[in-house]
């Protein structure tokens, strides 16, 4: 395989189109390497796509945020060395809201630390928003929404005890 494909689906007509993506790495994965599509937001306009990739099946191994035309044609937003579960484009397309989890110590003790940033799509800032949120339990949470407006952001990180100096969600 040379190349990634995303479907998208019109789900007026059901018309499914394959657009090709270039390899996140820029180059085809090695032997026993996997990627996998996290999440996936159109911009407001419809006519780009922010995609999450995330190596070896997310098992914090990094992610790669991408943003494509509906041709295939795409740039490489951020890379993290953090698994990145969901990606979520602004009513105004503004800003990209990322959220990014990694385990504290190791996955068996169930404790993870969130994060949320926003990106502007064209790259030129990246901001951390909000507590880093260190909970038990399903470290993928909730996915990041926008108001109407654009100018707050929904999300939750985990509940749980907090660390010394750490905040929970509440």
């Amino acid at each position: 395989l040379e190349t990634m494909r995303v479907a998208l689906l019109d789900v007026r007509t059901d018309a499914l189109e394959a657009v090709a993506m270039p390899w996140q790495s820029g180059a085809p994965p090695q032997e026993g390497q996997v990627w996998q599509l996290d999440s996936a937001s159109f911009s407001p306009g419809g006519d780009r796509v922010v995609l999450a990739f995330s190596d070896d099946a997310g098992q914090t191994n990094g992610s790669e945020v991408w943003i494509t035309d509906l041709n295939g044609d795409g740039m490489l937003l951020a890379a993290s060395e953090s698994h990145v579960s969901h990606v979520s484009w602004s009513p105004r397309g503004e800003w990209i809201a990322v959220r990014e989890e990694r385990p504290e110590q190791t996955e068996s003790d169930g404790l993870w630390s969130s994060e949320l940033r926003v990106l502007r799509p064209d790259g030129s800032e990246s901001l951390r928003v909000g507590p880093t949120i260190v909970g038990i339990g399903d470290p993928y949470g909730w996915a990041p929404q926008w108001s109407h407006s654009g100018e707050r952001l929904a999300y939750f990180g985990g509940v749980g005890p907090a660390r010394p100096g750490q905040r929970n969600a509440s």
